[in-house]
């Protein structure tokens, strides 16, 4: 949260918050101005019509001369639900993305997965010293991790 007072509608600074009632240029909610240029502002939806803390991701863009129709405000508060909310969707998102990673990078992740295999299933049927199986479980690790996070890039 700055320190500074926000600027009216019509001259906003980045970081300044504004409330839309429904019948201004964009749907109902608070925004925070994140761009500018001569002719608009860009603002991200930070926030319901109640309030409340969202994590939308959605950015409208306004032209100046429509920007009086919003109301300065206040940044939304967030509270323990809303923060619960916001984890869990952003972790929501790096779960999507694992299947479409792995999927790409076949190769990484059959090599990881049967690295893992060989070191379960290793000691039962190879006379080998513990070290390698617990190497071939740290790089299976290592392998199928990274391809399910998508790396190397």
């Amino acid at each position: 949260m700055s320190d500074r007072e926000p600027g009216p509608a019509s001259d906003p600074e980045p970081g300044d918050h504004y409330r839309a009632n429904g019948d201004g240029p964009v749907p109902t909610g608070y925004y925070r101005v994140v761009g500018r240029d001569s002719e608009g502002v860009t603002l991200l939806h930070v926030g319901d019509g109640e309030g409340r803390r969202r994590h939308t991701g959605r950015v409208e863009s306004v032209d100046r001369s429509r920007l009086d129709a919003l109301d300065d405000a206040e940044a939304p508060e967030a509270g323990v639900r809303a923060g619960l909310t916001g984890f869990f969707e952003r972790l929501w998102l790096p779960v999507r993305l694992i299947p479409g990673n792995l999927r790409d990078r076949p190769g990484q992740a059959l090599l990881g997965a049967a690295l893992l295999a060989s070191a379960v299933a290793g000691p039962a049927l190879l006379d080998l010293p513990s070290v390698v199986f617990a190497a071939s479980n740290l790089l299976g690790a290592l392998l199928l991790g990274a391809a399910a996070a998508g790396l190397p890039r």
